[in-house]
């Protein structure tokens, strides 16, 4: 699974040469002309029936909360996500049973893992959602043998759920080994976790009654595993499992393609990670990654293929597509989505496959000729993004050279709704997008005729070309030692994208001198629960995360990990809202202990020489900790928090290192501080406040919190000081915290939503840092420096804390390159 995902996409660059310039006229020039039919001389078709297996009969039986009326249809809706969640579903009316009874039956190959949901309906579809009010994305149920899955419904779009509610949690083990098994997907009534590194999941919120748990590997590796679990309000119900590995088994796609865009990469999609799933809701509720997709490899008799290493039993579901599950994807002949399913063998094999079509049926093809000028382009992929209801995820550009790109819409088309498009840089549609799109949505209309739109893209949102080192000011730069850290660390806003485009991002770091790299996992906090949870799309799973950092480890880097707590801006409400009360701590100390050590142990694993703990969301938590009021927390858990950290120190061997805060002052350090090996200090304390500060102003206000506040710190502990800064590129940056109110509590990173009220200003983010960098190499007593919130993934120069692409780049590339030896 691991390098499967890692090099999924690595052969675009390899496609390029074939999208020759020759091709690109030929095809953009004689649209018209394009073949569609196959090859005559065809050597195979698919094989596949060859390996079905025996049907079985699935019986849905769903429970209501409440009667509805009889004008009121109850449908099971089965879903595609490979094709996407909203695109190629399979309503399945019910048969009601009693008042609050309905139930259908469904025939399936044995061993599908069915996706679905339920709906009602009378003139439009009204889904299901969670009792919180969240929607449900889907259900599992592993259909083996003739069975009967009996669901209860928490409630309606647009009802409110009056039910008490109860959680379900777990270890799951390997079968074999006796070891945790991480990054399982756990489903049950529609809310969906995953495992940490502990083998451990929560999953709450549920109504009374019985729901079936499910237990899926998203790589095959592990039988999936269902069983029942009863649910009470207010209650805990147990549910640790077993799961049996499966053997590896080898299976070769073998395909003959159409004759469209000959020379286009072709991808295969699938319900796997090994095909681009990523199991989160993406944008248009997609599920796959266009650049975490595999690609096919041309044979020299113009067929393509590839081959998987999969596992036994593993029902796969995939697609071969120009695009991804839903743009360009294979096509039936007589029109429609295709998509294919296989029950993995037991031994390896080669399937036969031919791809009938990519086209609309009755419909041409749009062919979208792109040039962008060289001067105005970062180094950032170019990807086209379409609408279908919503906008979907962005699609990779085939590049042509010299600025030129291309991409050829086959499918799906419909000629009584145009298609809006827009172009984006390194997936990010939104704050990325080019500047034409900002003044009016592109759209064309599909016809029987082909098309070509050409364009030539001129600027890019958030993009502005600077002088190399023109805001760089040029100062006594002392010689640090070898040990000296200068340290980047990255946004804690991670999504799916970063397994693919972190390659290329952290390449630019080699030009500042980075020594070392730190990521922030986030987990997240909601309502007033004392629970931490992992966020299938935003957490990213532990497979992800270690493979980033092996290519960071594989640049040179050595390695930080620094798990938070977020989402950050509901920091601030969750502590003063949550309860406190004895029961409320320990299940709190009781979930923290169970992400911390999640980390410690990748940490070990990944060869991390340094964990970083603690953080503003975690200062009400000890002795003496303060509350976002700066009220005492009248926290007495020193205890628990020695006991933490011995557990973390039986699972890593690192360095541990206790991350803080300066703001207005410094944030109290804990009794236990001692037992750390060093203080990671992050300062966003106002430097100077009003329009327009001057450097002598920054500078004096800096010298008066290093040496009033962070000194202290020092002095009082004789720990190694890390200084880490995250100020904003925008008016007014100097004010630090202020920025963001007359409290000033914030986490030391600025975030480009916290910041609208104020214009843009790389200049003063490039001025702090040029007036604050002296200060801290004169201070012999601190021994790295970190700049945070940088952005690897898509150059965008907002106003967040992020350094990439901005002036103040030169000025950290200046400093961290000429104070080490």
């Amino acid at each position: 699974m691991t390098n499967q995902t890692i090099d999924s996409h690595t052969g675009l660059s390899r496609w390029a040469h074939r999208l020759s310039l020759l091709i690109f006229c030929l095809i953009i020039l004689s649209a018209c002309n394009l073949p569609s039919s196959l090859r005559s001389n065809s050597a195979f078709s698919d094989n596949i029936s060859d390996l079905a297996t025996p049907p079985v009969n699935i019986q849905f039986q769903l429970e209501l909360p409440e009667p509805v009326t009889d004008e009121l249809n109850i449908v099971v809706e089965i879903l595609d996500d490979v094709t996407g969640l909203l695109h190629n579903n399979k309503l399945i009316g019910m048969e009601k049973q009693t008042d609050q009874i309905y139930q259908t039956t469904l025939s399936v190959p044995s061993g599908s893992i069915i996706k679905y949901r339920y709906g009602k309906v009378e003139d439009t579809l009204t889904p299901e959602i969670l009792p919180g009010g969240e929607p449900v994305l889907y259900r599992l149920y592993h259909a083996q043998n003739n069975s009967t899955v009996s669901d209860i419904l928490h409630t309606w779009q647009g009802d409110i759920f009056h039910g008490g509610t109860g959680k379900i949690i777990g270890t799951l083990l390997d079968n074999k080994s006796n070891q945790p098994i991480p990054d399982i997907l756990v489903v049950a009534g529609g809310r969906r976790t995953f495992t940490d590194a502990n083998g451990k999941y929560l999953i709450d919120g549920l109504g009374s009654g019985v729901h079936n748990i499910v237990f899926y590997a998203i790589d095959g590796q592990f039988r999936t595993y269902q069983q029942g679990a009863l649910v009470e309000p207010g209650m805990t119900t147990p549910a640790d499992v077993k799961l049996q590995p499966l053997p590896k088994v080898s299976v070769t796609f073998q395909v003959i393609p159409p004759n469209d865009a000959l020379g286009a990469p072709i991808y295969m999609a699938g319900n796997l990670v090994q095909l681009g799933n990523t199991f989160a809701d993406l944008n248009g509720s997609m599920s796959v990654k266009p650049k975490r997709m595999p690609t096919l490899t041309p044979n020299a008799d113009g067929t393509q293929s590839i081959t998987l290493q999969l596992y036994q039993g593993t029902d796969l579901r995939y697609k071969f597509t120009l695009g991804d599950g839903y743009w360009n994807a294979e096509q039936n002949e007589a029109g429609g989505f295709r998509i294919r399913q296989l029950i993995v063998p037991s031994e390896d094999v080669t399937i036969d496959h031919t791809i009938r079509t990519w086209r609309t049926a009755g419909l041409e093809p749009i062919t979208f000729s792109v040039s962008i000028p060289p001067e105005t382009s970062p180094v950032d992929g170019k990807y086209i993004q379409f609408k279908a209801r919503e906008w979907t995820e962005p699609i990779p550009l085939w590049p042509l050279g010299n600025g030129n790109y291309l991409h050829i819409l086959f499918s799906p088309l419909d000629s009584t709704e145009p298609i809006p498009y827009r172009f984006c840089q390194n997936e990010d549609c939104v704050q990325a997008s080019d500047m034409g799109s900002l003044s009016f949505e592109r759209q064309i209309e599909p016809s029987q005729n082909p098309q070509t739109i050409n364009l030539t893209l001129d600027s890019w949102q958030n993009w502005h070309v600077f002088e190399k080192n023109a805001s760089v000011q040029e100062a006594y730069t002392p010689t640090k030692p070898a040990s000296y850290g200068t340290y980047i660390e990255f946004t804690p806003e991670m999504d799916p994208s970063w397994l693919a485009l972190f390659p290329q991002g952290i390449a630019q770091l080699d030009q500042i001198n980075a020594s070392r790299v730190i990521f922030s996992p986030q987990w997240f906090v909601k309502g007033n629960s004392p629970y931490l949870y992992p966020l299938i799309g935003q957490t990213p799973f532990l497979y992800e995360l270690s493979m980033l950092l092996q290519i960071a480890e594989s640049q040179g880097f050595e390695l930080s990990l620094y798990p938070q707590l977020g989402p950050y801006d509901a920091i601030e409400n969750w502590w003063p809202s949550a309860p406190k009360t004895e029961l409320w701590w320990d299940a709190f100390f009781t979930s923290y202990a169970d992400f911390i050590i999640s980390y410690a142990k990748l940490a070990q694993q990944s060869g991390v020489d340094q964990l970083i703990v603690g953080g503003k969301a975690l200062l009400p938590t000890f002795e003496g900790g303060l509350l976002p009021d700066g009220s005492d927390s009248s926290a007495h858990y020193d205890d628990r928090w020695n006991t933490l950290i011995d557990e973390i120190r039986t699972h890593y061997n690192g360095q541990l290192i206790w991350g803080t805060n300066t703001n207005l002052e410094m944030d109290p350090l804990p009794e236990f501080i001692n037992r750390f090996d060093g203080i990671y200090i992050s300062v966003d304390s106002p430097l100077a406040l009003g329009d327009h500060p001057s450097f002598e102003m920054v500078q004096a206000g800096f010298i008066d919190v290093i040496d009033s506040q962070i000194y202290e710190i020092y002095r009082s502990t004789l720990k190694p000081i890390t200084l880490a800064l995250g100020y904003p590129s925008v008016e007014n940056a100097a004010s630090g915290c202020a920025l963001l109110g007359a409290s000033c509590y914030n986490d030391g990173l600025f975030r480009s939503s916290e910041l609208t009220p104020y214009a843009i200003d790389f200049e003063e983010q490039a001025l702090i840092y040029n007036a604050v960098m002296p200060i801290i190499a004169s201070r012999e007593w601190i021994t790295a420096v970190s700049i945070r919130g940088y952005e690897p993934i898509v150059t965008v120069q907002t106003g967040s804390s992020s350094i990439a692409a901005k002036p103040a780049f030169d000025v950290i590339q200046y400093w961290f390159t000429n104070m080490k030896p």
